[in-house]
């Protein structure tokens, strides 16, 4: 990598400085203060240049559990990323930065999603319980309305933990807690709305059939959509999967896979599509009347 383009990538996101830092992201990366001084050295960061690469990344030095503060900077984590990333070494050393102050303080976490997957977690005591719950739910890759976390002891009795600014030490967490996070109770939605694009003109029947809800279209009592808001899961079921009705089973698939989207719609080709698909349909189930 051009030596230029490393000190440019470098200083749009500078080491930081713990006392002024104001940003949401609470964890940010330690470096050995040798290694960047080598670097800075090679390449010129504000300072003449040497031309001496500094190697690999050595952090050995930093990784114990109270290093010196003047063994290390902060950086954030896109230039820890590609530093490593052009110069090897390590090994990592990520630290919690909470009220302008590195956390190297931290107890051990049990994080259990739905009895499938378990990890060990190290935070901060002084973390807020909601700052905690985030920071969980983006090492799972799970969204936090989906789930309720409650605290686990050997007898195996559940407490619920509420969502609060409490820290984890108000709270009553400790070294070696275990905490459960079990999905949320679906909650679904029957009615939606739908949602047709058209450019060309609509007749006033035309409009009648746009202004249904999916229930009004397709009959409650026959074909249950449901949208469950949590996990954007669609489920759809109606009575006629054992029917040679490709109008029904095309609908059907459309509203599925609209209702996985963020923003909830149906797209067909055109008004007279659908028109024609939910004509078939009504006269589907009058017949079986």
């Amino acid at each position: 990598m051009d030596l230029s383009i490393q000190k440019s990538l470098t200083k749009e996101a500078p080491p930081i400085v713990p006392e002024s830092y104001d940003s949401s992201e609470k964890e940010v990366m330690l470096l050995s203060k040798i290694w960047w001084d080598k670097w800075c050295a090679y390449t010129g960061y504000n300072q003449p240049s040497t031309g001496l690469n500094p190697g690999p990344i050595n952090n050995h030095p930093i990784c114990t559990s109270n290093p010196d503060p003047d063994s290390y900077i902060c950086l954030p984590k896109i230039t820890w990323k590609r530093l490593i990333g052009w110069y090897a070494g390590g090994p990592k050393r990520k630290v919690f930065l909470l009220d302008h102050q590195l956390q190297f303080d931290t107890i051990n976490i049990s994080i259990t999603f739905q009895s499938i997957s378990t990890k060990i977690i190290s935070v901060p005591l002084n973390l807020k319980f909601i700052d905690f719950k985030d920071h969980v739910c983006k090492k799972f890759k799970a969204s936090q309305e989906m789930w309720k976390f409650y605290t686990q002891f050997e007898s195996g009795i559940k407490t619920k933990l509420i969502e609060s600014n409490h820290t984890l030490q108000d709270i009553g967490f400790c070294n070696n807690i275990h905490v459960v996070c079990e999905r949320k109770k679906n909650r679904y939605q029957s009615v939606m709305p739908l949602d047709i694009r058209e450019e060309e003109e609509e007749d006033e029947e035309m409009q009648k059939i746009i202004s249904y809800s999916i229930n009004d279209a397709f009959d409650s009592g026959r074909l249950d959509i449901q949208k469950d808001y949590t996990d954007k899961y669609a489920e759809v079921d109606d009575c006629y999967d054992l029917k040679d009705c490709n109008e029904i089973k095309e609908v059907k698939e459309k509203v599925a896979w609209a209702l996985m989207e963020e923003k909830v719609s149906i797209k067909l080709k055109s008004l007279k599509d659908l028109k024609r698909n939910l004509t078939h349909i009504a006269d589907r189930m009058f017949s079986d009347q």
